[in-house]
């Protein structure tokens, strides 16, 4: 359908001012209920019919306040794209621009061959049709703009969604590995604790008393010995922390010979100490202090406690 633009020359024209009479009482109508119809809203997002896009355009041109309220929704529309768009990619954007620039200039081209013809017999361009391929094209870059800005944060959420993800899994992993290893140390300590209870209940565990001497008579060890198992176990209840490169050696005294049952161990001396020799026999224990790793024989002069069996 085609709307012929109006001369003001041709009034003098009779069948020129019945006709623009007509036109006239044709657009008549509610200013206020053609507004709030929604046909303004599907002309800017580019969904009305092609009937719909020409009534709009001739009716926007007569009434000063559709036409108003039509750059108004333009303008909305402008301002969502602008506060939700995220840049894309230059080169996108520039092809999108050139594909957009081209449409148009071929729909001008197209158009431009179209003309209406007034009363006096002269042509002029239909305006009208290109502002509205204009406006089309504006609206449809704008919603590829959003289209594109909802795709990219809808993406973006979900990468970052899959990272968390990913980091939780991590993690869970990691604290699981935690706490099978802790688990393990308890039970690790839960099981020498109840052989260590055992061993002390045995009958034929001895506990032997060794006191400190003149070296540190604050010092205090307990030894528990088993004759029929051989085993050793020593309690530091009170021993001065060695110098460096020294290090505490643990003696049973059989028939007057002092006989290595190995060294007491430079860090958590105030635990239970199994001791890795054994002896069926001793008279005594005593603990002297000797160069790290220990001697054969021991030095009297560094004797920090003893105590007869």
């Amino acid at each position: 359908m085609r709307y012929t633009a109006w001369n003001s020359k041709n009034k003098s024209s009779d069948s020129n001012e019945k006709a623009q009479k007509n036109f006239d009482k044709l657009y008549i109508l509610d200013i206020k209920e053609y507004i709030s119809s929604g046909i303004l809203e599907s002309y800017v997002l580019g969904s009305a019919s092609k009937q719909e896009r020409q009534e709009v355009e001739c009716i926007s041109s007569i009434y000063p306040e559709i036409k108003e309220e039509l750059i108004t929704l333009q303008k909305n529309i402008e301002a969502v794209a602008s506060a939700n768009k995220i840049e894309p990619p230059k080169e996108l954007k520039d092809k999108v621009l050139s594909a957009v620039y081209e449409e148009i200039d071929n729909d001008l081209k197209e158009k431009s061959n179209v003309i209406n013809h007034d009363f006096s017999g002269k042509t002029e361009e239909v305006s009208i049709q290109k502002n509205t391929w204009r406006m089309m094209a504006v609206a449809s870059f704008v919603l590829f703009i959003i289209a594109t800005s909802v795709f990219i944060n809808s993406r973006s959420t979900s990468i970052e969604l899959s990272e968390k993800l990913n980091d939780s899994k991590e993690k869970i992993k990691i604290q699981k590995e935690q706490l099978a290893q802790t688990k393990s140390q308890l039970e690790n300590k839960l099981s020498k604790k109840e052989n260590y209870l055992a061993f002390l209940a045995d009958p034929e565990t001895k506990q032997i008393q060794l006191d400190g001497t003149d070296n540190s008579k604050e010092s205090r060890v307990r030894v528990f010995w088993n004759s029929t198992s051989e085993r050793v176990v020593l309690k530091v209840d009170q021993l001065p922390e060695p110098p460096t490169e020294m290090q505490y050696q643990l003696w049973a005294i059989i028939d007057g010979t002092p006989k290595d049952m190995g060294m007491l161990p430079k860090e958590n001396v105030a635990t239970f100490i199994d001791m890795n020799k054994k002896t069926n026999a001793a008279a005594a224990f005593a603990i002297t202090l000797e160069e790290e790793g220990g001697k054969p024989t021991p030095n009297l002069e560094q004797l920090y406690v003893i105590g007869n069996v």
